[in-house]
């Protein structure tokens, strides 16, 4: 359907003008524009709403694709540290300090009764 051309519009302002008559057509022409101009709000309004709707959208799945890749991070980090622990417990002195052989080494001083060395605290300022 197109759009009404210059013929059409001045034959439906004279059939305006015979069916309300001149004293009520400018408020009736005025109200219609307003209703217009509260369509075309509307209609930008909900546009905006959608675009809004869709940067949501992005941003959910953005989240979500982040939080799939922290997951495999965390994943990985689990399984390199039990990879790291399973090398530690398989190392000959490892093996030794549990049959409680002379492989192990003599304790530490002044790690007591409890027959096993605790690592030295973390110095800062050592090179």
């Amino acid at each position: 359907m197109s759009m009404p051309g210059l013929p059409e519009l001045v034959a439906l302002a004279i059939l305006a003008l015979l069916i309300f008559g001149p004293d009520r057509l400018p408020d009736i022409v005025r109200n219609v524009g307003k209703a217009v101009g509260t369509l075309r709000r509307e209609a930008h309004n909900a546009v905006n709403d959608f675009k809004t709707a869709s940067d949501y959208q992005k941003v959910r799945d953005a989240a979500r694709e982040l939080r799939g890749e922290t997951d495999a991070l965390r994943q990985e980090g689990r399984e390199a540290g039990q990879a790291l622990r399973g090398a530690v417990d398989d190392s000959p002195a490892s093996r030794a300090a549990r049959r409680g052989g002379a492989e192990a080494g003599p304790p530490a001083e002044g790690s007591g009764d409890r027959g096993r060395s605790e690592p030295a605290p973390f110095d800062a300022d050592a090179p």
